[in-house]
């Protein structure tokens, strides 16, 4: 069991959604699904004008751990290439912060 002594000695891995969307790019919308929130709360993530919460925090590293431990899922949602999408989903990858976009970090 974790105490919150060992956590304090290990950080979590996931600290910003810059950390969070360089290790699991994918759309505003789909980490909205994925966190249950909506996709104003992301994009307001992402510009800078609101922080993530402690809980969020949680919320992303939870889910940077599932991403991981299960494939399935990361296939469906991570891009692994810009180039592998098609012409229908151009227009929202604009949406999507990049490492270098990303006003949280």
């Amino acid at each position: 069991m974790m105490t919150s002594n060992d956590h304090d000695r290990n950080p979590p891995e996931i600290q910003t959604l810059h950390d969070f969307l360089n290790k699991h790019p994918m759309y505003q919308h789909q980490l909205a699904q994925l966190l249950g929130v909506t996709t104003s709360s992301v994009e307001k993530w992402s510009s800078g004008s609101r922080s993530l919460t402690p809980r969020t925090k949680l919320q992303l590293n939870t889910l940077h751990e599932r991403l991981n431990q299960n494939p399935e899922i990361r296939e469906k949602y991570v891009k692994t290439s810009l180039s592998g999408f098609g012409s229908s989903q151009s227009t929202q990858s604009a949406k999507t912060p990049t490492a270098s976009q990303c006003a949280v970090c």
